[in-house]
């Protein structure tokens, strides 16, 4: 038993790994997608901070702005580094464009997450570019697709 469970593990390892190793154009909306989709959960997370029992104080909510905004900063910069190799006229391409121009730099985001909407604005944004693209990161799937969590 023991045997063919690593049986299929390897066999597992060996059919993913070429699929993973792909480096051209083609996956590159995938690596976009995966870039958008930690930054849509990471901006929820954020969000949802709002809804905490007995609220956050000032200093605190501060200080998760100042963590997120380093991050949502950091996954900016992979996309902009992604950018000039995804192919112009695109819808995706152009939208982009207009998201790493009005999100230039930890600073902006940082204030966007400190307003009044909780970072409702740039949420939206990452959303809606995370619609375009193909989000392959592996996620928990429920074997009976009529019960899902």
């Amino acid at each position: 038993m023991a045997a063919l469970l690593r049986a299929l593990g390897l066999a597992w390892v060996f059919a993913s790994a070429p699929a993973a190793a792909g480096d051209g154009p083609r996956d590159l909306p995938e690596r976009a997608g995966a870039l958008l989709g930690s930054m849509k959960e990471l901006g929820q997370q954020y969000r949802d901070l709002q809804f905490r029992r007995g609220g956050m104080s000032a200093v605190a909510r501060a200080a998760a702005a100042d963590s997120t905004a380093q991050r949502l900063a950091a996954y900016r910069e992979d996309l902009a580094r992604l950018s000039p190799q995804i192919a112009a006229g695109t819808r995706f391409a152009t939208d982009l464009g207009q998201f790493l121009q009005k999100w230039p730099d930890e600073g902006a985001i940082r204030q966007d997450l400190l307003d009044d909407g909780w970072g409702e604005r740039i949420q939206t944004e990452i959303t809606s570019l995370w619609l375009q693209v193909p989000d392959t990161r592996s996620a928990w799937k429920t074997p009976f697709p009529l019960f899902r969590p």
